[in-house]
């Protein structure tokens, strides 16, 4: 009874989750009857807590048993799928826009420099910074528009959650469903990733003229973009299902760790841009930093891979 009203459940919505009539609920609580073991075992899915913990009459019932796990209804967990569905694909775009918003400001640059546009050093840097924060922005207001629609169900990420039977089946089962496409796209998008540094080489080949190199840089950009968006669009859906089945990446032990790694990459970014400008006064020039980003970027994946599996292991 403790635990049912900690819920804000009435007796007929326990009963209907555990295909029982009030009255055996009723009976239960006022010890008339006991319930079957399957019953047993039942209700300490739905309540988050072990047999023992039912079953023992001096165990009392305390507030931090009852919450520790937080139930998830169907109706909340059909939500949130909807909703990782609905925002994945604005998610990539948004991110594989971030990739694309340079590419303006690399090819006016070099068709000045090469003669290519007849137009100054000046405008074409101002133009083409002006696309860049264009694209920028416009992603960004797509990254707080997707993070608006899925406040609500923040706390599942957070939170050590629990799935009524049926629910964790329905999941499981779309997850099922949706492997094979989850599986082709991102085994296209890793090709993808691989070809994409195809169009540098062939330039490198045909040799070292600054507009044809620029170009090679831009196509590979787009590829890899391409590759982002498609990751992205399937992952977000694929890590809402898992989300719910607290698997994978998104376990109790990964979610605790979750807050020193995001504090993590905001200090490590924010270092790594200050080195930067700092770089960029003592030489002073852009020529010598051209692979800054690159080892920055590739450092940063390798050290959240090992946060990552510290957490698992924990």
């Amino acid at each position: 009874m403790e635990l049912r009203k900690k819920q804000g459940w009435s007796q007929e919505e326990l009963a209907e989750r555990l295909g029982v009539s009030r009255q055996a609920v009723s009976k239960w609580e006022s010890g008339q009857t006991l319930p079957d073991m399957d019953k047993v075992l039942l209700l300490s899915e739905v309540f988050g807590v072990s047999t023992d913990y039912l079953l023992k009459e001096d165990v009392m019932v305390t507030g931090d048993s009852a919450s520790a796990v937080r139930l998830v209804t169907g109706e909340e967990a059909e939500a949130f799928l909807q909703v990782k569905r609905q925002t994945a694909g604005c998610i990539g775009l948004a991110a594989s826009a971030c990739i694309l918003s340079p590419v303006c400001l690399l090819l006016l640059a070099a068709g000045q420099s090469s003669g290519t546009f007849a137009i100054s050093g000046g405008m074409a840097a101002g133009i083409g910074l002006a696309v860049l924060l264009v694209i920028v922005a416009a992603a960004v207001y797509c990254f707080i528009t997707c993070g608006m629609k899925t406040r609500p169900f923040h706390s599942l990420d957070e939170e050590d959650i629990r799935l009524d039977r049926s629910v964790a089946d329905m999941v499981r089962q779309r997850r099922e469903e949706f492997a094979p496409a989850y599986g082709r796209q991102n085994a296209a998008s890793a090709c993808l990733c691989v070809v994409a540094a195809i169009p540098l080489l062939v330039a490198a080949l045909q040799g070292d003229g600054e507009m044809l190199i620029v170009s090679a840089l831009c196509v590979t950009l787009l590829l890899v973009a391409i590759a982002v968006y498609g990751f992205i669009r399937v992952g977000v859906v694929w890590h809402s299902m898992q989300t719910l089945l607290q698997e994978g990446e998104h376990t109790s032990g990964v979610k605790k760790n979750r807050r020193a790694i995001a504090v993590f990459s905001t200090a490590y970014w924010l270092v790594a841009t200050a080195g930067f400008l700092i770089l960029v006064e003592v030489d002073g020039g852009w020529q010598s930093t051209r692979l800054y980003w690159p080892v920055a970027g590739i450092l940063f994946g390798a050290v959240m891979v090992v946060m990552a599996e510290v957490a698992r292991r924990k």
